[in-house]
């Protein structure tokens, strides 16, 4: 839930790109701490790290495909995204019951792996580029505009 609640800001403020590289590293840190973890409070560590990675990608990677796919393919790319999340599910339960869990760690270590390594080839979304930030917390704090919600207010941001 804190993944989902701070993601708008960091995509914002770092870029869609940025942001995914950041939940990225931070999933990859969670799988090692579950993978190395001697006792509850490494693994409990490793679910907190790896559930703020998900809520942040949860954000971020379907607004980056629909800023950065054409408007014919937009639609489908986007379904896709979800299609490859249920999927993902079902292979871990499957590969789940069949291997033992420190080696299943292994595997929820690939996709972050991946994504760290196509990050050169991904453009940067087109958006945050293109000078159309009026909503954006960086334009409003060019202009002087002191508009704070009640969430940057208790977060002290």
């Amino acid at each position: 839930m804190v993944g989902a609640l701070t993601s708008g800001r960091l995509a914002d403020t770092l870029g869609r790109k940025m942001t995914m590289r950041l939940a990225a590293i931070v999933g990859i840190f969670g799988w090692l701490a579950i993978y190395l973890a001697k006792g509850a409070a490494m693994l409990c560590l490793g679910r907190v790290l790896l559930g703020y990675c998900t809520g942040v990608l949860s954000y971020v990677v379907p607004v980056f495909i629909s800023e950065i796919a054409p408007k014919d393919l937009r639609g489908g790319l986007a379904a896709s995204n979800q299609l490859f999340i249920c999927s993902g599910f079902s292979a871990a339960y499957i590969i789940g019951a069949t291997i033992s869990w420190r080696f299943l760690v292994v595997v929820g270590l690939v996709p972050c792996a991946f994504l760290l390594v196509g990050f050169p080839f991904i453009p940067e979304s087109p958006r945050p580029t293109s000078g159309e930030r009026k909503n954006s917390v960086l334009h409003y704090k060019s202009l002087g505009v002191k508009r704070l919600t009640y969430l940057e207010r208790l977060l002290g941001l």
